[in-house]
């Protein structure tokens, strides 16, 4: 039957935003920039476009749709938006009902109640697709869990990238798989094993750019180096002290 939480969920999700966007006039102040930036990747190019705002991940996904579709910019924005909040939903509700299937529908009601999700519907938003992706990420995870194999990490891994690919906070997460498996009750040998198929790509990726990055051969992006710096101890206590 299509009548599940799965199905309903998608359709809820769908039927809010909708409301949601007619009753805005503009799609917020962030919509705005992500539309910019969009633009003028397709006049002016990526250099342009990067120069405008520096993470254009989610603008550019705006900017081809447009290309490809014949859509305005701001149309694709509205509908990029409202598709990856409602996977996202949808991905809550799935997590649920793999882990506990008699609360599916509760998950269903709560998901399009939840005030963190739902008071941003009618604002355009790259946070839609860091949530989806880093849903999917723990979805896959516990679908690791039952089945640990390198093939199963590695989609995880690949999900995390994807949502850092919207926000780059999402690297954090790399964290709380090392942490999983670090403190799972099995022996260590299993621990570094199931370890190795989890972070195995920001492992390796971190060990081939640290010699480079102190070469100074390359330079790190703007907004790495931001929340790099707000991260290290010595230059917290030097901004508490000036305050």
């Amino acid at each position: 039957s299509w009548i599940n939480p799965l199905s309903m969920v998608v359709i809820g999700s769908l039927l809010l935003s909708i409301i949601a966007i007619c009753d805005k006039r503009l799609p917020g102040r962030d919509g705005m920039l992500y539309i910019e930036t969009a633009s003028i990747f397709l006049e002016e190019g990526l250099s342009a476009a990067r120069a405008h705002f520096d993470w254009v991940f989610f603008p550019v996904c705006i900017a081809m749709l447009s290309k490809f579709t014949g859509l305005g910019v701001e149309t694709l924005a509205y509908v990029l938006s409202v598709l990856l909040l409602t996977a996202g939903c949808a991905t809550l509700v799935r997590i649920v009902q793999l882990q506990f299937p008699a609360a599916a529908w509760y998950a269903c009601l709560i998901v399009l109640t939840l005030p963190t999700l739902n008071e941003q519907r009618g604002v355009v938003i790259r946070e839609f697709g860091c949530w989806l992706f880093c849903f999917q990420a723990l979805l896959y995870a516990l679908l690791w869990q039952r089945n640990p194999t390198h093939r199963n990490g590695l989609v995880v891994q690949l999900l995390l990238l994807f949502a850092a690919l919207f926000r780059v906070e999402a690297v954090v997460f790399f964290a709380s798989l090392a942490l999983w498996q670090v403190l799972a009750k099995k022996p260590w040998r299993q621990r570094f094993h199931h370890l190795s198929m989890l972070i195995s790509i920001p492992f390796v990726c971190g060990t081939a750019l640290l010699p480079l990055l102190a070469s100074g051969k390359i330079e790190i992006a703007g907004r790495i180096t931001h929340y790099a710096s707000a991260a290290t101890p010595s230059i917290l206590f030097s901004r508490f002290h000036a305050v």
